[in-house]
């Protein structure tokens, strides 16, 4: 390599070792179980959660031998009581920035995206001292939103950079994140001055996203949120039959993880295309899927064939 270019870190091209990836799903759909199943195979988890319920999440709890929980919440953000004070958002950044020196951890979780995009937008409106742009006077209403983009990219940015060489110890990082439906398109007037104006969701389809199917996100940044991390995949409830134990067939839920992607709900992997549609709803089969370090190989099984004596 020349002098020149000594410089600029410049490494040949290699695979990935940590995963960042994004598990998205209505609320009840398996995203904290995909997440908590990461700590059966990690040294040593923190658990970000961004509710007090989401630390209590049973995976999270099976393993608290080796799971630590930091909280972020804004109890003080009480705009019917005239308080506006908000800091959840910026100790996270603190936080992100301390777990590049970490050496504890090897798996990070945040637990849920969609409320930290809340405690980012009262960190957007506490300057204003209003609980909703609508209530924003002399000033134009669009500035909470463009704030809210800036800081949410530097947020994630930040958390999924522990997956990186960047970090003292690389860590693999999962983040749930609820869904919405794209926003819809709108008629204003009737008769002969009716017009329909098209929501950003709908002008940005097939050019920023594909798909039905959006992180719930405040604002443009739902649909460049998936651009951000290696993977980002959709949980599945299927009603699936199953043979009891007394020999009797009954109808159960099932919780899976959609990894190929489809023009209604879309998805992405780093690689090819896999040949399933789905898989369970575990870390150990998405480290399969993906030859992740750590994942367990499963041996092929050779069914004997019975030989009828006769």
């Amino acid at each position: 390599m020349s002098d020149l270019l000594a410089d600029f870190g410049i490494e040949p091209a290699s695979n990935f070792d940590k995963l960042a990836y994004i598990i998205a799903g209505p609320p009840g759909t398996g995203k904290s179980w995909l997440l908590g199943t990461m700590a059966e195979q990690s040294e040593r988890t923190l658990v970000i959660a961004t509710l007090p319920r989401e630390a209590k999440s049973t995976k999270y709890l099976e393993n608290a031998d080796r799971v630590d929980v930091a909280l972020l919440t804004d109890p003080d953000w009480a705009p019917s009581q005239n308080r506006f004070e908000a800091s959840a958002f910026l100790t996270a950044l603190e936080l992100f920035e301390a777990l590049y020196e970490d050496e504890k951890y090897d798996t990070i979780i945040l637990d849920n995206g969609t409320e930290f995009v809340e405690h980012t937008w009262h960190e957007c409106l506490k300057f204003h001292g209003v609980a909703s742009p609508a209530e924003m006077d002399g000033e134009s209403r669009w500035t909470p939103y463009e704030a809210l983009k800036g800081k949410l990219d530097e947020g994630v940015k930040l958390l999924v950079g522990l997956s990186t060489t960047e970090a003292a110890r690389p860590k693999n990082v999962g983040i749930a994140w609820h869904t919405q439906a794209p926003k819809e398109d709108t008629v204003e007037g009737s008769g002969n001055f009716r017009k329909v104006k098209k929501s950003a969701d709908s002008v940005s389809k097939h050019v920023e996203y594909e798909g039905n199917v959006l992180p719930n996100v405040r604002g443009g940044y739902r649909r460049l949120l998936a651009s951000q991390v290696d993977a980002y995949l959709l949980t599945q409830l299927d009603q699936v039959m199953i043979r009891g134990a007394d020999k009797k067939t009954k109808k159960v839920m099932k919780y899976r993880v959609q990894v190929m992607t489809n023009p209604e709900r879309h998805v992405k992997l780093p690689g090819k295309m896999p040949d399933e549609e789905f898989i369970e709803n575990n870390w150990a089969e998405l480290q399969r899927l993906l030859a992740l370090p750590g994942a367990k190989v499963q041996k092929a099984t050779v069914k004997k064939k019975k030989v009828r004596k006769v």
